[in-house]
């Protein structure tokens, strides 16, 4: 597929930068200007390069497509390429301050390291801060498009585990000083001591430390699809009944799979319509079933994107809302809003406000279902490293990524970032991942961080389903 090709590029053209930003670094350390100018100027463009990547298919509210539109995401990506060039340039005071350069070398592999994770942190802070708004909230975000992304091809992905990207972006750091001592006297072995620690580490993780999962096999369905089930507010779906009796008729083509749980994309809004006959002989088909579900609700005066947890028989289900949002479609920060005002009409921009304005709410993420506990991510939550981390204190059994990626048009430059997340997710939660996304492929993947299988069909009006069954041991499909 395009995504893993695409996947595999981003890895290669973020760690080729690098190794050139730390090659000119050596080449011109006595220089304090030239280095911070190296560290800016990679900052820079690997900001644009890299947070661009999601908004290539976005588009900006009310921008008509075409000039305007490029002009729009253009300037959002020159504001995130300053704001990473700020952060970046912390990297350039490994090379400026004369004192790290008298330790031993294991010290200043060590040093590079850490200089390089701290820059990353510092930029995740700032891209949040300028991002923020009513319903976005300043914290370590924004992990899905970091440089510790390029080892999501790796059996090093494991590592997540310990910080998820940013660990990662510890181990590039690492490994790219451990290379330049290399190259300069190949003939010490102690130099390549930290790889050989990196593999022994990766050894123990992956067969010393637990993996989560149910204890028990448990059976779930998972469903992609390529069309929007939204039938809310200004996004009135005229062919709901149409999408919905094709849904209908691919849940009912898992029974005889006998799913534990079904899981749908973000903001299906299945179950809410699962009345009358139609509801009856779904049921009867799959007695006892755990859908969970997506909607918008109304919570406490705000907007709320929520995963629901249906059952029959269940008065009330369960909800768990949506705690990290998406700028523009789900909220617009607050930076931003002046620059609306003078662009957009104000009837318009008050009508969208209210229909996109979304607040986070910060309840338990998790569902305990015959044992075997639930926990959601919904859409841009995955790429939340404060978030991911909050829903692991929950100690989940299964994860669920609900989505609604329908607006990037089947991007496969955005799947290449879905499946690089998805993964670093997955192992950094050390727990069975399942994606049920809508307009993109939805990805099972191992606590590992290894894809097991995928979910996709680029006809549009279309479904692609799957049973498997999941356990600590493993991840197996099930239907055909």
């Amino acid at each position: 597929m395009a995504g893993a090709f695409l996947e595999y590029c981003y890895s290669f053209i973020t760690i080729g930068s690098l190794w050139y930003a730390l090659t000119l670094s050596h080449k011109y350390h006595h220089s304090k200007k030239k280095t911070l100018l190296i560290w800016s100027v990679f900052g820079l463009l690997f900001g644009m390069f890299a947070f661009c990547l999601p908004y290539t298919a976005y588009p900006i509210p009310w921008l008509e497509e075409g000039a305007l539109q490029l002009l729009g995401l253009f300037l959002f990506n020159l504001i995130i390429g300053i704001v990473c060039a700020g952060a970046y340039s912390v990297v350039s005071l490994f090379f400026i301050i004369k004192q790290i350069h008298t330790l031993v070398w294991w010290a200043q592999v060590f040093i590079f390291g850490v200089t390089l994770t701290l820059a990353e942190i510092l930029r995740s802070f700032l891209i949040s801060f300028i991002l923020s708004g009513n319903g976005g909230w300043i914290g370590l975000h924004w992990s899905g498009e970091t440089i510790g992304n390029a080892l999501s091809v790796t059996p090093f992905i494991e590592y997540a585990y310990f910080g998820g990207a940013y660990m990662l972006t510890f181990l590039v750091g690492i490994s790219l000083t451990t290379i330049k001592y290399i190259l300069v006297a190949p003939y010490k072995k102690i130099y390549y001591t930290p790889f050989i620690i990196m593999i022994i580490g990766l050894i123990c993780i992956h067969y010393l430390i637990p993996v989560r999962g149910p204890k028990d096999p448990v059976t779930i369905g998972t469903v992609s699809t390529m069309f929007s089930m939204t039938k809310r507010g200004d996004n009135v779906n005229e062919d709901f009944a149409k999408y919905f009796a094709i849904l209908y008729r691919s849940l009912e083509s898992l029974t005889h799979n006998r799913p534990d749980i079904i899981a749908l994309p973000e903001d299906s809004q299945f179950t809410k319509y699962l009345v009358g006959q139609i509801g009856e002989q779904l049921h009867t088909r799959l007695p006892g079933v755990l859908f969970v579900d997506g909607d918008t609700i109304t919570y406490e005066g705000k907007l709320s994107n929520v995963s629901i947890f249906y059952k029959k028989g269940v008065p009330s289900p369960i909800q768990a809302h949506k705690q990290f949002m998406f700028p523009f479609n789900e909220y617009i920060p607050s930076l931003f809003m002046p620059v609306f005002r003078h662009f957009i009409n104000k009837e318009e921009l008050a009508l969208f406000t209210k229909n996109h304005t979304y607040a986070p709410v910060f309840l338990p993420r998790t569902y305990l279902y015959n044992g075997v506990r639930i926990g959601t991510l919904l859409c841009s939550e995955i790429v939340s490293f404060e978030t991911v981390r909050r829903l692991g204190k929950e100690k989940p059994d299964i994860i669920i990524h609900q989505a609604y990626l329908g607006l990037f048009k089947k991007s496969a430059i955005y799947d290449a970032h879905l499946r690089s997340f998805s993964k670093v997710a997955a192992a950094q939660l050390r727990t069975p991942f399942v994606g049920s996304v809508n307009g993109l492929p939805s990805y099972i993947i191992s606590p590992h961080g290894k894809i097991i299988d995928t979910l996709y069909t680029d006809k549009d009006d279309d479904v692609d389903s799957g049973v498997y069954k999941i356990s600590q041991d493993e991840i197996l499909r099930i239907s055909k």
